[in-house]
C-alpha cells in the first residue's frame, strides 16, 4: 500500500477512535451522516477561501477537515 495512503488511513482511524464513545455511525440516520458531511465540506471550502483572500491557510486545519471528510464518506459509503 502506498505511504501516503497508510498515513491517511491512520490519520482517519485516530480520529474516528477519539470519537468512539459517541457510538456507532450504523446507529445513526444515513441522512444526518450525509448532512455532516456536506457540512465538513463548507468548512474546509471555507479555509480554502480565505487562503485564496489573505495567502495564508492553516494546513494543520486543513488536513483536520479532509480528514473529517474522509471519515463521513466512509460512514456513508458503509451503509449504502
Amino acid at each position: 500500500m502506498r505511504p501516503e495512503v497508510i498515513e491517511f488511513a491512520e490519520e482517519m482511524e485516530g480520529v474516528l477512535k477519539e470519537n468512539d464513545f459517541k457510538g456507532s455511525w450504523m446507529d445513526i440516520p444515513i441522512q444526518y451522516l450525509e448532512f455532516r458531511l456536506v457540512e465538513e465540506v463548507g468548512e474546509y471550502f471555507h479555509f480554502a477561501a480565505e487562503r485564496a483572500e489573505v495567502g495564508i491557510m492553516d494546513n494543520k486545519k486543513a488536513k483536520k477537515e479532509l480528514i473529517d471528510i474522509a471519515n463521513f464518506c466512509l460512514m456513508v459509503h458503509s451503509r449504502l
